[in-house]
């Protein structure tokens, strides 16, 4: 069949045309704590765009962190004159301090316990031997996790089998963990450096982050270890080189699987990026 649109342009043929327009970016509050005081703590999309938080309690942001699991939640959109708390839905049971979200979008959290739960389709929860502070899983399956043991600047790095984890060696400890689309794992350890395993060997990688967090895409984005104003940390995004710094401020972020970040600024708000035309 003939390409409608054919062209040729000063003696140039080519079987497309092309519209373009400026396109930037904003950021947008999606959920605020200043109504019900339940900031958020961390946060995870899944391939299928599905965003889960992990929350306070209603009226505990006042109340310290340490020790205490929070309300896993899930984002439905709706936010009804204005009351952005309105949009988050409890998810029952799936309380904890880390959350992620495998290649079927189902949530995984581990606890302040380091017990390690799984959603089911079911809706039931199922526990991971193991324990774990952080966890990720990639769009391909590939799941990894920051054990709880202590070593050199961070906790041991993990990767699950299918039945157990595995502890694969490296040259830090971790915090924080991100699993590309392909299944390679980045960390930042206690020192905010950031490695990434690529061929069974460890490298170091550039700058500093406090978290990290791949879209279904590959997208890479961090909030860095350097301060961007009261909202928390620079946010930056990797280039395949380099990072290449945006506006905001985070200390949790989280990708789309279109590789647009949300965030969580120190407030505990969240906020997605949004373009404009």
């Amino acid at each position: 069949m003939e390409n409608f649109y054919h062209f040729n342009l000063r003696g140039i043929p080519g079987d497309q045309t092309h519209m373009y327009e400026m396109v930037t970016g904003e950021w947008s509050r999606v959920l605020s704590v200043f109504t019900k005081g339940n900031p958020a703590r961390d946060i995870a999309i899944g391939p299928d765009g599905q965003v889960w938080v992990l929350m306070k309690a209603v009226n505990t942001g006042d109340q310290p962190d340490d020790g205490v699991d929070f309300e896993l939640r899930w984002y439905n959109g709706y936010a009804p004159l204005g009351d952005q708390s309105a949009g988050w839905d409890l998810v029952p049971g799936g309380a904890g301090v880390a959350v992620t979200a495998d290649e079927e979008g189902r949530p995984w959290v581990c606890r302040a316990s380091g017990e390690i739960l799984r959603r089911l389709d079911d809706g039931s929860w199922q526990t991971l031997p193991g324990s774990a502070s952080d966890l990720s899983v990639g769009a391909n399956g590939a799941a990894w996790a920051v054990g709880t043991k202590d070593v050199d600047h961070g906790h041991e790095i993990l990767r699950w089998t299918g039945q157990d984890w595995e502890e694969v060696p490296a040259p830090t400890g971790a915090v924080r963990i991100a699993v590309s689309p392909s299944g390679e794992p980045w960390i930042a350890n206690s020192r905010d450096q950031i490695f990434r395993y690529l061929g069974g060997r460890w490298y170091r990688v550039m700058g500093s982050a406090i978290d990290l967090a791949f879209g279904a895409d590959g997208n890479l984005w961090i909030a860095s270890a350097h301060g961007g104003g009261q909202g928390g940390c620079l946010v930056y995004h990797w280039n395949g080189r380099e990072w290449d710094k945006i506006d905001g401020a985070a200390v949790r972020i989280a990708v789309m699987p279109n590789g647009m970040p949300w965030l969580v600024n120190i407030r505990g708000h969240v906020y997605p990026r949004v373009l404009n035309h």
